[in-house]
C-alpha cells in the first residue's frame, strides 16, 4: 500500500509541479481524496514529496468529516509536529 499512496502522491505533485511551469499558476492548496477515507500516511507523503519538490507553501486541506480524528492523530505523530 505504501508503493500506491507514494504514486498517488507523485501524481499531485507533478500536477502542481505542471501548473507552476507551464500555465504559472502557484497552487495554494491540495487535498486528501475527495469523498474517501482519509489516511495519515497519505498525508504525511504528500507533505514530504510536496517539499521535497519545493512546494513548501503549498498546503494540505484536510478531509471532510471526523476532523478531530484526524487532528489526534497528527498531533500523536511526530513528523506532523514537525510541520510547520
Amino acid at each position: 500500500m505504501a508503493a500506491v499512496t507514494a504514486l498517488l502522491c507523485r501524481y499531485v505533485v507533478e500536477w502542481v509541479q505542471c501548473a507552476d511551469s507551464t500555465h504559472g499558476l502557484a497552487i495554494d492548496w491540495v487535498g486528501v481524496h475527495n469523498e474517501s477515507p482519509w489516511d495519515l500516511q497519505y498525508i504525511l507523503e504528500l507533505r514530504k514529496q510536496l517539499d521535497a519538490r519545493g512546494f513548501t507553501r503549498t498546503r494540505i486541506i484536510a478531509p471532510d468529516g471526523d476532523i478531530d480524528e484526524l487532528a489526534q492523530q497528527l498531533l500523536q505523530n511526530e513528523t506532523a509536529r514537525q510541520v510547520r
